[in-house]
């Protein structure tokens, strides 16, 4: 069906084959054609002059929309981002003359089409008199045996927008752990501390992150440690929005006792967990130069 109303729709574009009078009936096509991925009409100029050179006596008897996008990308984002330029479009006219406003109107969002592309066409047909013969034949024919019946299908039953998640989130936290510190003589610590950085979803299914994270290590027959790192980690991810994730993270910074003195360390940790949007909790196990951690972080993400 969607074939056939696009070789309808082709048909209007090249010849007027509906027309018994030309010199009463008119059409006049007009095209946007977006960037990719996007749905804005940020040049108003083209559409405008376009839809100026209808006369202002002429009465619009019916416009035809129809949006697509390319064959670039998933089909059920690039459904959406069709009918995104559709409301576009329509709202576009909308700030027009009346007449446009009042005008019988059929859309159409045709979703992936490599024959329409990232564009949005529009058809315009008008009369210089309301003459009940022009409308049999121009417009129900058409719409009452092939527009309708395709309208019903993909505008009443529209594809829901989703809610576009972007491709990074800050997130601020807490550590808790139970670290074992092997310098001087090896001893297990209660260890608490902060951590918070920024963290990147390039795609889907893969997030990086970079931040910093502070521990302080308690032991009460022993020196109390600080320790401080700048961490990197690169996991595997279930999905953007939520989900789990594996993967490891790479630590580097110092180390301190009471005593002031302070040294080199670094190592990594592989960490397993979970999150959402707005928060998640990870277990992370490894070994740095002088301490083995294992810690669970709960983090909220801003």
């Amino acid at each position: 069906m969607k074939m056939k109303f696009l070789l309808f729709f082709v048909s209007l574009l090249s010849n007027n084959i509906y027309a018994k009078n030309v010199d009463e009936t008119k059409k006049y096509k007009c095209e946007i054609e977006f960037d990719l991925g996007k749905f804005e009409i940020k040049q108003k100029t083209g559409l405008e002059k376009c839809l100026q050179k209808i006369p202002e006596n002429d009465v619009i008897k019916l416009i035809y929309i129809i949006s697509s996008a390319n064959q670039i990308g998933d089909v059920k984002k690039n459904e959406i981002l069709a009918q995104k330029r559709l409301a576009a479009a329509r709202a576009f006219l909308d700030t027009q003359a009346d007449r446009f406003k009042l005008a019988v109107t059929e859309e159409l969002s045709m979703g992936r089409n490599h024959v329409l592309g990232k564009k949005v066409h529009i058809l315009i047909l008008t009369t210089n008199k309301l003459s009940p013969e022009i409308r049999t034949i121009e417009i129900e024919k058409p719409v009452e045996k092939i527009v309708e019946k395709k309208v019903y299908i993909e505008i009443n039953k529209p594809v829901e927008a989703k809610k576009e998640i972007p491709n990074y989130s800050f997130f601020v936290g807490s550590r808790i752990a139970r670290d074992i510190f092997m310098k001087d003589e090896i001893a297990p610590y209660f260890s608490y501390g902060l951590v918070s950085g920024v963290q990147f979803y390039p795609h889907d299914h893969v997030k990086y992150e970079i931040g910093l994270n502070a521990n302080q290590l308690v032991n009460d027959d022993v020196y109390s440690i600080s320790t401080g790192y700048v961490l990197a980690g690169a996991y595997l991810t279930t999905s953007k929005s939520e989900g789990f994730f594996i993967g490891v993270r790479g630590l580097s910074g110092i180390v301190a006792n009471q005593k002031q003195q302070a040294d080199y360390d670094g190592g990594g940790e592989g960490r397993i967990g979970y999150e959402n949007q707005s928060m998640s909790i990870g277990f992370g196990i490894g070994r740095t130069r002088y301490t083995t951690r294992a810690g669970l972080e709960l983090a909220l993400k801003l």
